[in-house]
């Protein structure tokens, strides 16, 4: 009774299977698929019952930690599994929309495997993770096995498929060969993770984090997994805290070493001095944009391509919407859908329906907005990091100046100080804006040819507006620059008078200098507001 609820009409087909016979037994669609059931099912009790056993019948549970020590691959796995949900929630909709479209009586067989892989695959993850909190790296060896039989299961499916003459056209065999792409990228990571922590083959386990051995550390941002890195859910404790009471500075506990200021300084002070080496061997100056660039430039081109990958994710929702009104009119209009002859659903009429595209937009914002979280986490991170390091710099650099240079007005103590304040923070703020700068062209480019094919010529008008705009924009950025640097000069010569007022309080007060001094500093004070002003104006009409 129940193979015939799974597989309906080919029932008598699978029964009459010779398992003698290899080629028939590959050549039957439900007994395929009955087999896929079988080992998702095995592993999915096999999963839950061990975390049970783990969890409830021995003395691990009882070993919570606020920090996390990851294996090798930690983030590969992470992205790989996220493919790999995506994939399947597709293989699950796929299978349900072919039962729809193609059968008149209903044949689990179609959909039941997947959605037993999308609940695997939820629960690997959870497997994961647990045997990373336990720190029990042996309980791989299920995961081990299973991204085996997955690899087995998904080439046995592929083989039937293109027994039914299935091709690339087919969506079903397109999801069958990205499974298998992913569950062997997964068996990969899988073995390396036996290699390096169960037999240790060429591996040795660094010591334990200097870090994590001090009781005040409370900033684990590098001790947690890819879920808490990238909503940042590690520093919780501290919004349950100061909703309680005030927060102090020793609530905070200490710096990891890798967000100190020694360490950032060296990687700055390493960079530059590699740039002055480049520079002096062409007899150039050296260049600071170029040192930033060799201190930080992997992490920025990460940023950079999330924030590509976040823009792309960002034209499929107004794309997937006109697919969605023309599916829409047509249902309206009462015509009918268009249907294929295959016996399995197409690429083309999977991604045509306009409930499959309601979905394929919810998932692409989820994607795009966990795309741009990494890209300003990263920006911010790296910005904060370049700012002290400039700090730094510009800290030990007024140390060895000369009296003379500060005395001659050369260099005075209000250029340090802006140069500390207000030149470093303008460096984290650019640093973070850097992605949106960079990708704006590609925006710009995709938006222009979107434009083109749904409006033709008319898109044109559009791009020369863009095209108008450009010289436009030069003149009001340079003239922003201009009025910015007399800003700064305003500043500068500001701060110089208000530490001579500072320093020379006791001879202001013995002679009564005070206003002359006041009224002097209010004058360049105003002179300072005055260009902010025009700067100010300049940038709303720049459209900031």
């Amino acid at each position: 009774m129940a193979f015939d609820w799974f597989c309906s009409n080919q029932l008598e087909a699978m029964i009459t299977v010779n398992f003698s016979d290899s080629e028939s037994f590959l050549h039957n669609v439900c007994l395929v698929d009955l087999v896929n059931v079988c080992h998702q099912t095995v592993f999915l009790v096999a999963f839950t019952v061990t975390l049970f056993i783990l969890g409830c019948c021995t003395t691990l549970r009882q070993h919570k930690t606020r920090y996390l020590l990851t294996y090798p691959g930690h983030g590969l796995r992470w992205l790989l599994t996220l493919g790999l949900f995506i994939v399947l929630l597709g293989a699950v909709g796929e299978g349900i929309m072919t039962d729809l479209t193609r059968n008149k009586v209903t044949q689990p067989h179609l959909y039941l495997p997947q959605s037993l892989a999308f609940i695997n695959c939820i629960i690997s993850i959870g497997y994961y993770h647990h045997s990373e909190s336990w720190c029990r790296p042996r309980m791989s060896w299920i995961l081990f096995i299973y991204w085996t039989l997955s690899i087995c299961s998904e080439t046995i499916r592929l083989i039937n498929l293109h027994y039914h003459d299935a091709d690339t056209s087919i969506l079903r065999f397109d999801i069958v060969i990205c499974c298998i792409a992913i569950y062997a990228l997964l068996l990969l990571v899988e073995l390396n993770l036996v290699r390096t922590k169960v037999f240790k083959w060429c591996f040795t386990d660094s010591e334990y984090p200097e870090d994590l051995k001090r009781d005040d550390m409370y900033c684990i941002h590098r001790y947690t997994d890819c879920y808490g890195r990238l909503y940042v859910s590690w520093i919780n404790w501290l919004f349950r805290l100061g909703y309680k009471q005030p927060i102090e500075m020793t609530d905070l506990g200490s710096l990891p070493e890798e967000h100190s200021v020694k360490r950032q300084y060296n990687i700055l002070r390493k960079a530059y001095r590699a740039e002055s080496a480049r520079a002096n061997k062409k007899g150039n100056s050296p260049s600071l944009f170029l040192a930033f660039g060799r201190a930080y430039g992997y992490r920025m081109f990460i940023s950079f391509s999330l924030k590509v990958i976040s823009d792309s994710f960002g034209f499929i929702g107004p794309i997937a919407i006109g697919g969605i009104v023309a599916y829409a009119s047509l249902v309206y209009s009462g015509d009918q859908v268009p249907k294929n002859d295959t016996e399995y659903i197409t690429f083309a009429e999977f991604f045509t329906n306009g409930f499959v595209l309601v979905g394929v937009i919810s998932v692409t914002s989820v994607l795009r907005f966990l795309a741009l979280q990494a890209t300003f986490l990263i920006a911010l991170m790296d910005g904060i990091h370049a700012r002290t390091a400039l700090q730094r710099f510009v800290y030990e650099k007024s140390f060895r100046l000369s009296s003379i240079i500060t005395s001659s007005g050369e260099m005075s103590f209000g250029s340090i100080t802006n140069h500390m304040s207000t030149d470093a923070a303008t460096l984290r703020w650019w640093w973070m804006m850097l992605p949106v700068f960079i990708s704006l062209p590609y925006v710009v480019i995709v938006v222009l040819i979107l434009l083109y094919l749904q409006l033709g010529y008319a898109a044109l008008l559009g791009a020369s507006l863009f095209i108008i705009a450009i010289p436009v924009q030069f003149i009001l950025a340079a003239k922003m620059s201009q009025l910015q640097k007399i800003v700064m000069r305003f500043a500068d010569n500001r701060l110089k008078k208000s530490n001579e007022l500072l320093q020379g309080i006791k001879l202001l007060k013995l002679y009564g200098w005070e206003s002359i001094f006041c009224s002097n500093i209010e004058s360049v004070r105003r002179k300072e507001v005055h260009e902010m002003l025009k700067l100010g104006c300049i940038s709303v009409l720049n459209g900031k």
